[in-house]
């Protein structure tokens, strides 16, 4: 037979039961709603890494698409960039999404360079055919001078001033086997075949044989 001692200790006993189940559960539960990093303290933790390795390309990439939440898109923009020189390939994605400029300064950048090196070669030019001028000017009788000015400005499809150099060269020396070969060289591109085969075969029978295979392909047996 129960006495009502004995019910009060049942219901201390399932009412202690009951508190530690609540307690328990609540542990549990707030462990798992623990709250993520917010986006500041994780731009901090990828600052620092970057900070510690400046080539650390994924640190980058992940501050990047951090800055992205945030709204920050400029530091974003400036961090895949930094993650694709470094190798990070997945950051072009992004700078596509958010650079609306990004194809643009891509094309811009390629046509400065291209530019730079016209201006190069153009410089490189220029100093090439003043070194020659000069040579002509010191000895105007100089015949390799105008051939190799010659050769030079007909690499640079000046073919007037070529052609007038070739037959400046013939002019001062008249059994100069390379100023003929240069010439009729100049006349295949000109598409003038009859005078090209004149100038070579005049090249190859002052002995320079190379003027030979040109002989062969354009003139036969002329």
């Amino acid at each position: 037979m129960i006495t009502g001692d004995s019910n009060t200790v049942v219901i201390l006993v399932i009412a202690a039961g009951i508190i530690i189940l609540f307690v328990f559960i609540k542990i549990v539960l707030s462990g798992s709603n623990k709250p993520l990093p917010s986006p500041k303290s994780r731009l901090e933790e990828l600052t620092i890494a970057i900070q510690f390795n400046p080539e650390d390309d994924l640190a980058y990439f992940e501050r990047g698409k951090y800055y992205m939440k945030i709204g920050k898109n400029k530091n974003a923009i400036s961090d895949f960039r930094k993650a694709l020189k470094l190798g990070n390939k997945d950051a072009e994605i992004y700078l596509e999404k958010i650079d609306p400029n990004y194809g643009m300064q891509e094309i811009k950048k390629q046509i400065v360079e291209e530019l730079h090196e016209e201006d190069e070669e153009l410089k490189r030019y220029k100093e090439e055919l003043e070194n020659y001028n000069k040579a002509i000017r010191k000895n105007p009788q100089n015949a390799i001078a105008y051939v190799m000015r010659g050769a030079l400005k007909e690499a640079n499809k000046d073919y007037f001033g070529a052609l007038e150099d070739f037959k400046k060269a013939i002019e001062i020396k008249p059994d100069y086997a390379e100023a003929y070969f240069h010439l009729g060289k100049l006349k295949i591109k000109k598409n003038e075949i009859p005078e090209a085969c004149l100038h070579l075969r005049k090249a190859f029978d002052l002995g320079l044989t190379r003027a030979g295979s040109l002989l062969e392909k354009y003139c036969g047996n002329d």
